[in-house]
This record gives C-alpha cells, sequence and structure tokens, in this order.
C-alpha cells in the first residue's frame, strides 16, 4: 500500500460554509463543530482536518466488476439532476447522517466549491488530473444551484 505524506484539508469554518450547500446555516456550523469533534485524532494544531491520501500498489489493486446495464447519461446537467433528486428526497436529518460523522468524497466536493484555493487544494489531495476535477466540480456547482435547502 503507497502512503503520501498528510495534507491539511480544510478547518471547522470552512466545513461549516460548505455544509451550508445542504442545511440552514446555524444546523451546519453545528453538524461541522460535532464531525470535527468526532475526528479530533486526525486534527493537527492549525486546526485543520487532516488528509493521508493512500492507494494500493499494483499486486493489491482489487478485480473491479463491471455493471452491465442500459448506459447512463453522463452529461454533468442528468448526474447533477440525479444527484439533486436524491438530495432533494432526504429530510434534514437524513442529510445530516450522510454528512456526519464519516469522511467522504462529499466533503471533498462540497468544500472544493468555497474557492479556486480550494478547488486546488482539494483536487491536489485527491492527486486528481485537472480535468476528471474540473469535471467534478462543474457536477457539483449544478448541484449547488439544484438543491433545496430545508
Amino acid at each position: 500500500m503507497r502512503r503520501w505524506p498528510q495534507v491539511p484539508l480544510f478547518t471547522e469554518a470552512e466545513l461549516a460554509k460548505a455544509f451550508a450547500f445542504l442545511l440552514p446555516e446555524a444546523d451546519a456550523q453545528r453538524v461541522a463543530a460535532d464531525w470535527f469533534a468526532s475526528n479530533v485524532e486526525n486534527l493537527e494544531k492549525g486546526g485543520y482536518f487532516m488528509y493521508e491520501h493512500w492507494a494500493p500498489s499494483a499486486d493489491e489493486s482489487p478485480n473491479l466488476a463491471i455493471a452491465v446495464g442500459p448506459p447512463r447519461d453522463s452529461s454533468i446537467e442528468a448526474i447533477a439532476s440525479d444527484e439533486a433528486a436524491f438530495w432533494n428526497g432526504l429530510s434534514q436529518a437524513e442529510r445530516i447522517e450522510w454528512i456526519c460523522p464519516r469522511f467522504s468524497g462529499i466533503h471533498f466536493d462540497f468544500v472544493a466549491q468555497l474557492s479556486t484555493e480550494h478547488f486546488e487544494r482539494m483536487r491536489s489531495a485527491l492527486r486528481e488530473p485537472p480535468e476528471r476535477a474540473e469535471r467534478r466540480r462543474r457536477i457539483v456547482q449544478r448541484l449547488v444551484e439544484l438543491i433545496r435547502v430545508p
């Protein structure tokens, strides 16, 4: 397993701003505080959540199953629309369950929406090629436009 050095991803305040794409501002701040409290072992003294990127070595790579079915519309609009339908179908409590306490791509995606600096920080931490990162960014930008905050 290959591991890269830990990098600072976001502060509690930055995460609260990102959560505000999904939750009312006061709730976003509370949930970000809870999230940071439950991930205290991954914080550095400057207040950043530290991320360690890893990747399996070639001999550890799992065999991937290939999904068979009708082709899915992979346009940015279709993906964002599907995601928005999912998020808009969740109650506020269900949204919180999705974003707290675990860490996932959701955190990268929504923090990346805060600014170009945040986008580059997330892209760099994920070691993601610029084209793929930009596509994800555009999908989430459209998703943010479609999500209704409770």
